[in-house]
């Protein structure tokens, strides 16, 4: 359905007002954490609440922390239940067990996938729009021990953060969710600074330094904003403290898609064809529930695949498409040229019709007028690339090289100005 001019006046309002009531929405970002004693240790919800409002942002959190909790153990528990249905939540994070995605694959299949997925559905079914987050936690500071003999690839804490690694992905693409990569995170200090502790004494636990490297994570996942913003250091020494905010903007941050963060965010995009000044729009967004088109002339539609007439048969329009889905917003333009390859302001009882020949060719075009010659200053011809930008003036009574020219699909504009006529001729040039 096209629209008119005042109902873009209203759509304008209501634009605005929903930029204005999601600005504020951003500063009230709901957040439950679901998790054992990883997330309990040194109140991480709480951690990470503080270093957001540091940075600006406010964020209501909440947790259900069961000690040694598998997945599997929270999709049984009364609170957790209650806890998912107790808000609205933006973003609800899953933290596993330590070890649970570090056997066996047909054992994490069997007694952590399915778990995973009644969480993330009923998530889902409490609030459509909730963001789910995959925990993904660390090695221990030299692996499984207990595990070791049995599975030897535990052994290590290399062997065993890399399971860890592969199989929170795993999880993460299978229901559709993102990834807080705390794990990758340490991976990477432990690497670029070995001095900083991570750990607990008992070597699988963190350290406040520890957790605040996972709040810093859960920041640049959550808010989608460099964590070199934080002002609030939790008693971790300065330097400490700025060494772990970077390492988040490194490995997070700046390599965002990696970790599937925004996989459930609208995303606009669209693709068109054309025939003469009719053009056919087809809408290629993803997660969308509404979308809205202006066509750049004063005419607008919020049909899926619209089609659309333009007036003019030589012009560029800003082509504009806006989706929406929940309280986000995207938007997508693309500059559409009209070069419409028939005549204009002409009759049937007076064309011009001229002829182009040879047509493709590989450099040089040739005309010749039906009905009699025009002279020379009678004539101008105009060539025009597909995105209608002028390129080069010609005199239609000669031939027109196009050798400098490349391959492709090119506008000539042939016209009669003493009459005021002109035609348009779409040639095609194949070196």
């Amino acid at each position: 359905m096209k629209v008119s001019s005042s109902f873009y006046v209203f759509i304008l309002v209501i634009l605005a007002v929903f930029v204005s009531d999601n600005a504020l929405k951003s500063q009230e970002t709901k957040v439950l954490f679901i998790g054992n004693s990883y997330t309990h240790y040194n109140n991480l919800p709480q951690l990470f609440q503080d270093v957001a409002l540091s940075a600006g942002d406010t964020v209501l959190q909440d947790k259900s922390t069961i000690g040694g909790a598998s997945l599997s153990v929270h999709t049984s528990n009364a609170n957790t239940w209650a806890k998912i249905r107790s808000d609205d939540w933006d973003y609800v994070v899953l933290q596993g067990h330590s070890r649970e995605t570090t056997f066996p694959i047909e054992q994490v299949e069997a007694q952590t996938f399915p778990f995973a997925a009644l969480l993330c559905d009923s998530i889902r079914a409490n609030q459509s729009c909730a963001q789910v987050l995959f925990y993904r936690t660390w090695g221990r500071e030299n692996g499984d021990a207990s595990n070791c003999r049995n599975w030897p690839p535990v052994c290590t804490y290399e062997g065993m953060d890399s399971l860890l690694n592969l199989r929170y992905k795993i999880m993460a693409e299978k229901n559709k969710a993102m990834l807080a990569p705390v794990g990758a995170v340490w991976k990477y200090l432990r690497k670029n600074h070995p001095e900083i502790d991570l750990y607990d004494r008992d070597g699988s636990h963190p350290s406040l330094a520890g957790s605040y490297a996972a709040a810093c994570t859960f920041y640049a996942a959550i808010l989608k904003k460099d964590p070199t913003l934080i002002t609030y250091n939790a008693k971790v020494d300065r330097k400490t403290a700025t060494a772990i905010k970077r390492a988040a903007g490194n490995i997070v941050f700046k390599n965002q898609a990696e970790w599937n963060i925004g996989i459930g965010s609208p995303q606009a995009s669209f693709e068109f064809s054309q025939q003469n000044e009719m053009l056919s729009f087809s809408n290629t967004s993803i997660n969308a529930d509404s979308i809205y088109w202006d066509f750049g002339d004063g005419t607008f539609s919020n049909e899926l695949n619209p089609t659309h007439r333009y007036e003019s048969s030589t012009a560029t329009y800003s082509v504009g498409l806006t989706v929406f889905l929940c309280d986000q917003v995207a938007t997508h333009t693309q500059e559409v040229s009209i070069m419409v390859a028939t005549s204009k302001n002409t009759s049937q009882s007076d064309p011009l019709k001229w002829n182009v020949y040879a047509n493709p060719a590989d450099n040089v075009f040739y005309f010749e007028k039906e009905g009699g010659k025009l002279k020379i200053k009678e004539s101008l011809g105009t060539v025009y690339n597909e995105e209608g930008e002028a390129l080069l003036e010609f005199n239609p009574l000669d031939s027109l090289n196009l050798s400098r020219f490349e391959n492709g699909v090119y506008y000539l504009e042939l016209k009669d100005i003493e009459r005021n006529r002109s035609e348009i001729h779409k040639v095609v040039v194949v070196h």
